[in-house]
C-alpha cells in the first residue's frame, strides 16, 4: 500500500513536471509575443501614424496569462516568498520536531490554496462567461477567451499546490526509515 502510494505521488509528480514545462513555454513565447505586439503598436502609432488599439490590448492579455499561469511554476519552483518563522521556532526544539512540523504546514498551507483556488475556478469560469457574446473595446477580440485566462491559471495553481501536498506526503512517509532514532 505504502508504495503504491508513494508510487502515485511520483506518477502525479512527473506529470505536473510536463505540465510545468509546457507552461513554461506558453509563458516564453508569450513574452516574445508581447515584446512584439508592444513594438508593433510603437511602430504603428509614432511611424505609420495609425494606431492600432487590438496590439496594446493583446499585449495587455498576455500579460495576465505571464502573470496569473507563471505563479503556478513559480509555486513548483519554490520561487515564491516564503515566511519560515514557524519553521525556525520549530527547528530550535530539534530536528525531529522540524521534520515533522514543516510538511504539515505545507500541507495545511497549500490545502487552503486549493480550496481558494475552487472558488476562483469557478467564479473566473462566471465571469468568462460574462463575456461570451461580448467584444473588446477595439472590438478585435471576444472577451470570453482572454477572461478564460483567469480560471485556467487558478487551475494550473491547484494542480501544483496538490503535487506541493504530494511531495510533503513523501517526505512524511519515507522520513522515518532515514533519520536516526
Amino acid at each position: 500500500m505504502r508504495k503504491g502510494i508513494l508510487r502515485l505521488l511520483e506518477e502525479y509528480d512527473r506529470y505536473t513536471g510536463h505540465l510545468d514545462r509546457g507552461v513554461q513555454f506558453i509563458i516564453a513565447a508569450g513574452m516574445l509575443i508581447m515584446f512584439g505586439l508592444l513594438l508593433l503598436s510603437v511602430l504603428s502609432r509614432y511611424v505609420i501614424n495609425r494606431p492600432f488599439f487590438w496590439l496594446a490590448e493583446g499585449a495587455g492579455y498576455l500579460m495576465a496569462l505571464v502573470g496569473v499561469w507563471g505563479s503556478s511554476s513559480c509555486l513548483r519552483h519554490a520561487g515564491h516568498m516564503q515566511v519560515n518563522y514557524l519553521q525556525d521556532k520549530f527547528r530550535k526544539r530539534g530536528a525531529r520536531t522540524a521534520t515533522l512540523v514543516s510538511p504539515i504546514f505545507v500541507i495545511i498551507t497549500n490545502g487552503l490554496l486549493i480550496f481558494y483556488c475552487y472558488f476562483l475556478i469557478t467564479a473566473g469560469y462566471r465571469f468568462a462567461e460574462f463575456g461570451r457574446f461580448e467584444h473588446s473595446a477595439s472590438g478585435f477580440f471576444i472577451v470570453f477567451w482572454p477572461r478564460l485566462i483567469l480560471p485556467s491559471g487558478f487551475l494550473l495553481i491547484g494542480l501544483q499546490s496538490l503535487n506541493l501536498i504530494g511531495d510533503a506526503i513523501r517526505r512524511l512517509m519515507c522520513e522515518p526509515e532515514s533519520s536516526p532514532t
